[in-house]
């Protein structure tokens, strides 16, 4: 099957092989994820869009304010104006005594959902903003007037 000069069948080098297939391969995954004509996409519309932490230091909660722009950090994806802040204690789980999970509250950090307005196209199971996806439960990098911390989407409606 292979000869003595490394070419299978006699024909074609084991290492040209290898190298074709890896071209192919890596050619198939890029088609595969382009999204073409795989994603039922809607109009261009306004949306709500929220994004909830259960444990947010509180200084980070205080510095957040209506009308403030909301961004993906790190590729500046607008993810519109902020129209509600809605917070609470934060919320963890610990198991107590008994080893059963029991919801606590940490003193200094609170729990925030940040609801945001804007404009999106809509797809099977979330929005398109500039081009990128994101969905419920997804978690970002979001930037609100000059804070940073983690949330994950938590709701997208339509207007």
């Amino acid at each position: 099957m292979i000869d003595k000069n490394g070419k299978i069948f006699g024909m074609v080098n084991v290492i040209d092989l290898l190298v074709v297939l890896l071209v192919v391969g890596a050619a198939a995954f890029m088609l595969t994820r382009t999204g073409t004509g795989e994603v039922a996409t809607g109009p261009e519309g306004m949306f709500t869009m929220s994004f909830t932490n259960f444990v947010v230091d509180d200084f980070v909660v205080d510095h957040m304010n209506i009308g403030d722009s909301a961004l993906n950090e790190g590729r500046t994806i607008d993810f519109g104006t902020v129209i509600d802040l809605d917070r609470g204690p934060s919320v963890e789980f610990h198991a107590n005594s008994n080893g059963i999970l029991v919801e606590t509250s940490r003193e200094g950090f609170s729990s925030i959902t940040v609801t945001t307005e804007l404009p999106a196209q809509a797809f099977d199971n979330g929005i398109i903003i500039g081009g990128n996806r994101f969905a419920v439960g997804q978690s970002v990098t979001l930037r609100v007037g000059n804070t940073i911390f983690f949330p994950r989407i938590s709701n997208i409606e339509a207007m």
